[in-house]
């Protein structure tokens, strides 16, 4: 098979798996309604006007952001929206004081107890036993605390720079992929799209791993890629990952991508394949390093590698709980004694669901239902015991309502994207992670508010969408006069 048909038989398997899948996810934000998400009865009549509704808003969310990036300079206008979308997250979380609770809380404790000069904090708490892979995030928290005291405010605002950070390089990945105006309607996006701003209330290790992550991305997708950068990108993955177990998906993404499509317009192809294979290298390095360090210090019992699959794929396959967590498979899991305790407990609760073939298959669907097209829970974390302005159900319907509105408008442009066929080859890059982090989730646990992760890649190839040349044509005539 000649060089040339390998990267268009890539291409071509990415574009047809990507053109089923957002399509699916358009499908089902027309037609999917949590209903108990819903103060009143949800039937038919009600979730056709809804959907007429939320169309008729993600239309006109479209048109402005349109006019947007066509009316304004892109080396003038971006640092405003980065100063925007910094002042609408600041002032977030002057608003609205949400407290760290249950996961957050344990996390918090946790990293309290190191700042103060535990070492055995990783045994002393339940929730740190029982995920490991946490420690990265506790460790940063901590060492935040150990200098500036316990100030949640502060860690909140660090939360607000990171955000800002992650708009900015989210546009530069676009502006790269695309083109300048496309860096101005992902930042835009990333600006505008409500979860990513209440989220910074939140101490959550999203934020800054998802910064790392892009800023990795970044780099790879330079053109000036080389063994440096290979190992640098290994480096910062791991780095996110350290503070939220992600990085396996993009390096088995950057992998594929690099394999079977960007190799192959390489004039040197030894020298891009070494290169490319510094990034696990580098970044498996590092973490045995970092691992083993940990462990001889005593700040953590076990590996922080442990990141319970077993667990995770048997709550993700509850057919009861459609995937989401559940408390009895918690209490059952995690009343084992020791690790493999656990372990054979969640392979047996594995085992049993996958004896139904016929459950999992319908599970599947309406998992991927869920987890994307219902509504951002982040949105009742961000409120949840909060007191005055963020304890107002009124306002958890609006943020609801501008949630669904941007989120059907940047879907509708993604798959606009990939139906043009006009996609530059580092898009099929944002395309494969896209498409991994959807399949993953077809395994293990859903919550919505875990979509924040894959946000940046969804509005790249949005933006891509509301550059690409038939759209123009489009708009312009829609629009008449205005740009004439």
């Amino acid at each position: 098979m000649s060089a040339n048909l390998i990267s268009k038989v890539s291409k071509k398997t990415v574009w047809v798996i990507g053109v089923f899948f957002f399509l699916a996810i358009n499908v089902n934000n027309l037609i999917y309604y949590n209903d108990a998400r819903f103060p009143i009865n949800m039937n038919l009549g009600i979730k056709v006007m809804l959907t007429v509704c939320f169309v008729v808003a993600a239309i006109i969310v479209g048109i402005i952001l349109w006019v947007l990036i066509h009316k304004l300079d892109e080396r003038r206008s971006l640092p405003w929206i980065l100063a925007a979308a910094f002042l609408v997250r600041l002032l977030w979380i002057l608003a609205v004081r949400t407290p760290p609770v249950q996961d957050y809380q344990d996390i918090y404790q946790a990293s309290l107890a190191f700042a103060s000069g535990q070492k055995d904090f990783s045994v002393t708490s339940h929730y740190l036993y029982l995920y490991p892979y946490m420690i990265g995030f506790v460790l940063y928290q901590g060492m935040i605390i150990k200098v500036v005291g316990a100030k949640i405010m502060f860690l909140k605002f660090l939360n607000v720079v990171f955000s800002t950070l992650t708009v900015w390089l989210t546009a530069r990945i676009a502006k790269r992929i695309f083109s300048p105006r496309a860096g101005l309607a992902a930042a835009l996006m990333m600006t505008i799209y409500v979860p990513n701003i209440v989220i910074n209330s939140i101490l959550t290790n999203d934020i800054l791993s998802t910064l790392l992550f892009l800023w990795a991305l970044d780099i790879f997708i330079d053109e000036r890629f080389n063994y440096k950068r290979g190992i640098a990108v290994g480096v910062l993955l791991f780095c996110g990952s350290f503070l939220r177990p992600l990085a396996s998906i993009l390096i088995l993404a950057i992998l594929l991508y690099g394999l079977f499509i960007k190799l192959w317009q390489q004039p040197l192809k030894p020298v891009y394949l070494i290169a490319l294979f510094l990034i696990p290298v580098s970044y498996s390095l590092v973490s045995v390093g970092t691992d083993q360090t940990l462990l001889r210090s005593n700040i953590s019992s076990q590996s922080f590698r442990t990141v319970n699959q077993y667990w995770k794929f048997a709550e993700g396959l509850n057919a009861k709980t459609n995937g989401y967590w559940s408390s009895d498979d918690y209490a059952y899991v995690s009343s084992g004694k020791t690790a493999a305790e656990r372990d054979r407990r969640s392979k047996k609760l594995l085992n049993q669901r996958l004896s139904h073939p016929q459950t999992v298959t319908r599970l599947f669907v309406s998992k991927f239902a869920a987890m994307w097209s219902d509504l951002d829970s982040n949105l009742s974390w961000a409120t949840k015991e909060t007191k005055g302005f963020g304890s107002s159900k009124l306002l958890l319907i609006v943020l609801c309502i501008l949630q669904k509105s941007v989120y059907m408008c940047f879907c509708g442009m993604i798959l606009w994207l990939l139906l043009s066929g006009k996609i530059p080859e580092a898009g099929y890059l944002m395309v494969i992670i896209a498409l991994g982090y959807i399949l993953i989730h077809e395994g293990i646990e859903i919550q919505t508010r875990y979509r924040y992760f894959i946000m940046p890649a969804f509005m790249i190839l949005a933006a891509g969408g509301f550059d690409n040349d038939s759209m123009s044509e489009i708009m312009q005539k829609f629009t008449g006069s205005f740009f004439a």
